[in-house]
């Protein structure tokens, strides 16, 4: 039947009607519909109009939140035991993170997804999680409370891409609906883990590779949940169902009940929108897609038959910049991931445990343990204790500091770097510093940023200066009783030099010549060593100095025992003396440091006047062994001008910090003394060295017996087993092995009571916190000098003229009269 649908439209006239299938439509009831067609229009344009300024937003608000991001690497004890399932609670809090949005906040603004991730390139396999800023420390307690002997460090994000390298991509959906589960850790054995064959695939890595994983989640809303329960509820009401009236009953739906089950347990726990995602790169774009596929076949064994599995879908062509700006900036879709619970997540990705023998995992190798809660908040700072997320800064007080600290450590692990830091800490803080270093790298170091303000205060001792020398005259002396210091003092020098193990090669023969050639020519004012060797080698040089002796004993010596000994004798034990002492006195370095007169500064005005004092002993400038004969000349100086604080009240008494690197080239047996009485004194020792073995028994005994604070880096198994005992029970022997760089092991004092051991690091930004000033630093090279060394020539004109001195000729000796040794 046809019907005309308009016969006539007069808007501004009278209103007509028209006619379709019999029924009028008047005019009126045209202009309405006409209204109500144009406002549908016009509200679908606003809607459309709103959801694209919606969406616009959105992305601006994803482009804004993908920069307040923090990125962690966890790294696991690589002997922990913690099971693959524990990491499913952790999971389980993420969710409660988030606060339910409102409809017009989910149109309006992004989520913020947090991404767990497997970061790879050759020789490291790292577990990082990437997460808003604002969850960080969260995220930092959850991770730590499910692996509470992890370490949680903030990072910045790894590059694993290399120029010109070929990068493929790849994500993972589910087979079938989300409701249905994947196959979980619940289904494996105790001692199998998931994470060997994904962890496997970014193993051996070459140059030019490089890999990720990024498991995105964000929490997804329950309807999921309700689906899964609802197709439960559904078959199993279709299954009881019973005959209608004419008895008919619907056909059954097979089911089988463990699906269901599976169904109705997944659909119980909460459940996350999951954006699995993979890169890799290599040389080649085939290189790059075999280990893709390799990784690929990982995820394999999730396939739970019958229920679901992960559908593995290359991205490529055009889509793969929007996927890698998405993968790159982690960005949470438009489009719904698919729906993984908080089960299903904590079988594809958690943090290791020992099951897992991957190569280059980024393992935690030694255990971490928190200080005590009394450590003082202020003082000289030794580092920074991380212990489950928790930083705090690591003080020992200037009381407990008198106490002495040794620390040891393996070369490279950062012991002179910390010894470094140290005495930068003092020099900033105004205190006397003396640092005593037989490489010259850390004098180096200090020199290149003392401030300006102090730069008065150094005194640069470089052994190594051969047109400044400095003065170091050993034998001056106030009374007659620092005669005897400095002749013991110089006996155990020897000892430490040419008879470490006491074998009797500086037997009495030796001492005795040695004591009574220093006692003789100390009597002269502004002897030096020059003038002991003479008087070793020259008798009537020795006996120009007998009208001034008053000890009988060196009298008898001279006058008597030397008078009656025959010439033989004297020549096979002087030349042996000889050959000990003239590598010191003949060589020009040495001679012009030790044989001036006077001495370029006072180390006691040193002390007092807390002045910074820089001793390089660089051994590859100087010999190895006239380092170390200079070092042990120069540290009993310092104890002896501490001791000779006596004359000062105590509360006067401003401390003085002595460092000592590799101080085991300058410790002699009297070396107890030092730690035990310079503590009253305010002289602070604090020395370092590689091996324990490297101390005499004595030294190590006083030492260990003596030091108030010990401090660990990275040793061998001989040294650890011995440090095990003092560590124990915290840390053990493997431990103190396996430590890594700037990192270490302290037991110190609080108040003068011994804490547990604990473990710090040691690491921070020395420009950052002691610029470098290298033209102050030059300048303060040149002033020192000018203000404490002498020119060459006045230093060789003084020691030529002191040399020219005549000699007595001396008696002949008796028939018959036995040697003098």
């Amino acid at each position: 039947m046809s019907f005309n649908y308009l016969s006539q439209l007069n808007l501004f006239g009278t209103p007509t009607a028209y006619y379709t299938g019999g029924s009028a439509i008047s005019a009126d009831q045209t202009i309405l519909l006409v209204i109500a067609l144009l406002g549908v229009v016009g509200v679908a344009l606003v809607v459309a109009v709103f959801l694209y300024y919606a969406r616009v937003i959105r992305h601006q608000d994803r482009e804004q939140k993908a920069l307040a991001y923090s990125m962690y690497i966890v790294r696991c004890q690589y002997d922990n035991e913690v099971p693959v399932k524990a990491a499913e609670q952790m999971f389980a809090n993420i969710y409660g993170l988030y606060k339910k949005k409102k409809w017009l906040q989910k149109l309006m603004s992004s989520d913020e997804g947090i991404s767990f991730e497997i970061i790879a390139y050759p020789e490291h396999i790292g577990f990082y999680v990437y997460t808003p800023k604002r969850f960080g420390q969260l995220i930092e307690k959850l991770v730590l409370g499910t692996y509470q002997n992890a370490e949680v460090i903030e990072v910045t994000e790894p590059n694993f891409f290399k120029e010109g390298s070929s990068v493929v991509a790849a994500t993972f959906e589910l087979a079938e609906v989300n409701y249905q589960p994947l196959k979980t850790y619940a289904d494996y054995d105790e001692k199998s883990d998931p994470m060997t064959s994904i962890a496997g695939a970014f193993a051996n890595m070459v140059d030019g590779e490089g890999g990720a994983l990024q498991l995105l989640i964000v929490p997804a809303d329950m309807k999921w949940s309700k689906s899964g329960q609802k197709y439960v509820q559904k078959i199993n009401e279709n299954n009881m169902a019973t005959p209608d009236k004419e008895g008919k009953s619907k056909p059954k739906t097979f089911v089988a009940q463990e699906k269901l089950t599976a169904i109705t347990k997944k659909s119980s726990k909460v459940g996350f929108n999951t954006y699995l995602r993979m890169v890799m790169s290599g040389p080649s774009e085939d290189y790059a897609m075999s280990r893709l596929n390799t990784l690929a076949s990982g995820f394999a064994q999730f396939t739970n038959p019958g229920m679901n599995a992960l559908k593995f879908k290359r991205v490529e062509g055009g889509k793969l910049r929007d996927f890698m700006n998405d993968f790159v900036y982690r960005r949470v879709s438009d489009k719904s991931g698919m729906v993984l619970n908080s089960e299903e997540l904590a079988t594809l990705y958690h943090f290791p445990n020992k099951n897992v023998k991957t190569p280059n995992i980024e393992w935690l190798f030694a255990k971490k343990a928190p200080p005590p809660p009394n450590l003082p908040n202020k003082g000289t700072w030794i580092g920074a204790s991380v212990y489950q997320g928790i930083r705090r800064e690591v003080f020992v007080s200037d009381d407990d500091r008198r106490r002495h600290m040794y620390i040891v450590g393996q070369t490279g692990t950062g012991k002179s770097y910390s010894l470094t830091d140290l005495a930068m800490q003092d020099i900033y803080a105004g205190k006397g510093v003396a640092f005593l270093d037989p490489h010259g790298s850390a004098i180096a170091e200090i020199m290149r940023r003392i401030p300006p303000e102090r730069a008065e205060d150094v005194i640069y001792f470089n052994a190594a200066d051969t047109d400044r020398p400095i003065g170091m005259n050993y034998l001056e002396h106030k009374n007659i009783f620092e005669r005897h210091e400095i002749v013991n003092g110089f006996l155990g020098l020897m000892h430490k030099m040419f008879d470490p193990h006491d074998q009797g090669i500086v037997g009495p023969r030796f001492e005795r010549a040695v004591r009574n050639a220093m006692l003789a020519v100390m009597v002269e004012p502004n002897s030096t060593f020059i003038e002991v060797l003479r008087a070793i080698t020259d008798e009537k040089f020795a006996l120009s100095f007998m009208d001034k002796v008053d000890d009988d004993e060196v009298r008898n010596y001279w006058l008597v025992e030397m008078a009656n000994t025959e010439p033989r004798e004297k020549s096979e034990i002087l030349g042996w003396l000889t050959s000990k002492f003239d590598r010191f006195t003949t060589n020009l370095l040495i001679r012009h440091i030790i044989g001036q007169s006077t001495s370029s500064f006072s180390f006691r005005e040193v002390m007092d006047s807390h002045k910074i004092l820089l001793i390089n002993l660089s051994k590859g400038l100087i010999g190895e062994q006239n380092a170390q004969f200079l070092g042990l000349l120069i540290i009993p100086r310092i104890l002896r001008a501490a001791l000779s604080r006596e004359d000062m009240p105590e509360d006067e008494r401003k401390d003085f910090n002595l460092y000592v690197d590799e101080f085991q080239n300058f410790a002699t047996e009297d070396f107890a003394q030092i730690l035990s009485e310079a503590r009253k004194y305010h002289l602070n020792l604090t020395v370092a060295n590689q091996y324990i073995n490297q101390m005499t028994e004595q030294v190590r005994n006083a030492v260990f017996g003596n030091v108030g604070s010990l401090m660990s880096f990275r040793v061998g198994a001989t040294d650890a087993e011995y440090l095990a005992k003092e560590f124990a029970p915290i840390f053990q022997q493997q431990d103190l092995i396996r430590l890594e760089n700037a990192n270490a092991y302290v037991k110190t004092l609080v108040n003068g009571v011994s804490t547990s051991p604990f473990s710090v690091s040691t690491f921070y930004n020395m420009e950052q916190r002691y610029p470098r000033q290298d033209k102050t630093s030059e300048l303060i090279k040149q002033l020192s000098r000018v203000r404490y060394g002498r020119d060459i020539n006045y230093v060789r004109e003084e020691i030529r003229m002191r040399t020219a001195r005549p000699g007595i000729e001396p008696a002949q000796p008796k028939s018959g009269f036995g040697g003098f040794f």
